[in-house]
């Protein structure tokens, strides 16, 4: 019997915005999607008098330009996705699609070069995948592989997870699940 090759889960990061609600950020977002494509700039925007400069003033509107096109489909990305994600009820089990808030202390330089100090950081996922067999959890029993990490049940504060944040693995707290509006 040959073993079935299951895709890792991942968690996907919807927003930074850790104490506004769904709502509040999908209004934010709609409206900073309306304002990049409002003022997105454009390549032949560049003043035509600026000689010195002007490959390097194009490779940076092309950069910009860039960053816009990518933050816009993020975006898009976002409210897709708080628009069709299902809303547990109760103790209903945790499902792919569902947004849950994850909670983690990080260590951060108040001022570049300076001392760190530790922050509770608190930011939004998608969860969009589970290891094979642990497609009906429960958020005591949410799991999340990230190279040889086992999954951890937490305390009764909270349930322990591993996620991947910015290359690094880390140990976070599951809280509560949001659901979007």
């Amino acid at each position: 019997m040959e073993e079935e090759i299951v895709e890792l889960p991942r968690l996907v990061l919807l927003t930074e915005r850790g104490k506004a609600s769904l709502v509040a950020e999908r209004d934010r977002l709609k409206t900073e999607l309306r304002a990049i494509r409002e003022a997105r700039p454009t390549l032949d925007a560049r003043s035509p008098g600026n000689s010195s400069g002007g490959t390097r003033m194009a490779g940076e509107n092309a950069r910009q330009e860039d960053l816009y096109l990518q933050r816009a489909e993020e975006i898009q990305h976002i409210l897709r996705v708080a628009q069709i994600a299902p809303k547990p009820k109760g103790k209903e089990t945790v499902q792919i699609g569902h947004i849950i808030t994850l909670c983690y202390a990080a260590w951060v330089e108040k001022t570049p070069g300076g001392p760190k100090t530790s922050r509770r950081t608190r930011r939004y996922y998608e969860i969009v995948g589970f290891r094979e067999g642990d497609c009906d959890t429960t958020p005591a029993r949410l799991c999340y592989e990230a190279g040889l990490a086992k999954h951890f049940v937490g305390e009764s504060k909270g349930h322990k997870v591993l996620v991947r944040l910015d290359g690094e693995i880390r140990l976070v707290t599951l809280s509560n699940i949001k659901l979007p509006k």
